[in-house]
């Protein structure tokens, strides 16, 4: 099969990991808690929170991001363009009567490979969440980031600006698996 999006390599790899690791050490706080823990401030759109985790996971974090949007890659290979998954979507919307939480779910039992599923796997395991949580709260987060990326880079994939964004809003969101939201007043610094 003739691929549009080619599979990055190993040294573009390594390349788009430093890229996040310095965006992220840049925009968020850190903070030294116990041998090797951290505790990270970061902000996802404009949803500020906290997570726990050492250097490792973060690293682990980054890698798990790139498996998604390759994966994405692969799927937007494997036939389902922009013309696809939005006629995907209208069709979703009509039958749900636009319930986003519906469509969200059916979008991607639709769409989701065993691959994609078993990175969401992995990342529960990594975000140490499992069972009811992830089921319930964090796994809905991360698909809805996923299906929000996806929906951006369909046809895309090739625009290296654009894939270091989603790339980076989608480490973010592995990030906020296992985090509590930081509440704040009104003109409040966090």
């Amino acid at each position: 099969m003739n691929e549009k999006f080619q599979k990055i390599g190993d040294e573009e790899r390594g390349d788009l990991k430093d890229i996040i690791l310095m965006a992220h050490e840049r925009d968020c706080t850190k903070e030294k808690i116990d041998g090797e823990m951290y505790k990270y401030v970061v902000t996802l759109q404009y949803i500020n929170f906290v997570t726990y985790m050492t250097e490792d996971e973060v690293e682990m974090s980054v890698e798990k991001a790139i498996d998604l949007m390759e994966e994405m890659k692969e799927i937007n290979n494997g036939g389902l363009d922009r013309k696809k998954f939005t006629e995907l979507l209208d069709r979703l919307n009509k039958e749900y009567d636009n319930n986003e939480a519906l469509v969200l779910l059916r979008l991607w039992k639709e769409i989701a490979s065993d691959r994609l599923n078993e990175i969401v796997s992995e990342i529960d395991e990594l975000r140490r969440v499992g069972g009811a949580y992830a089921m319930l709260v964090s796994n809905p987060c991360l698909e809805s980031a996923i299906r929000a990326v996806y929906e951006r880079m369909v046809d895309n994939f090739d625009d290296d600006g654009l894939y270091n964004k989603a790339l980076y809003f989608l480490f973010r969101a592995v990030l906020r698996v296992h985090s509590e939201e930081i509440k704040k007043e009104p003109n409040e610094e966090v």
